[in-house]
């Protein structure tokens, strides 16, 4: 596990039974919202293309901030995390996400979200 100085600590488990990341996702649809349907239509296609494609999903648990910085996948560095996209401290885009868990629990500050970690897929 990789903790960053300035962040919260994240911590990082890798998914690999089918059923339990069905469980997770089962409720979950495509989400991004740009203000234009067939833009959305298109991106989200785009991203539920990325998500059955990925071969290693992650989840990721915290308490602190929406955006999981400084936790690391492999050899990556999450950066930032916006419009269902995991970008990289490099840029680079790594995968793509879903938020379980957003500013959640008594203190309005859990956070859970499954990486679907493809940079070699990424747009």
């Amino acid at each position: 596990m990789y903790f960053h100085e300035k962040y919260p600590d994240v911590k990082v488990e890798e998914i690999t039974d089918e059923t339990m990341l069905k469980k997770f996702i089962a409720n979950l649809a495509p989400n991004v919202d740009l203000q234009d349907n067939m833009l959305n239509d298109r991106v989200n296609g785009l991203i539920q293309q990325m998500r059955s494609k990925s071969k290693r999903r992650f989840l990721l648990a915290w308490t602190g901030g929406n955006i999981p910085r400084g936790a690391r996948i492999l050899e990556y560095e999450i950066g930032w995390t916006q419009h269902d996209l995991v970008t990289a401290i490099g840029g680079e885009i790594i995968g793509t996400y879903d938020r379980l868990i957003e500013n959640g629990g008594e203190t309005k500050k859990e956070q859970v979200m499954i990486v679907y970690f493809d940079p070699d897929n990424a747009f």
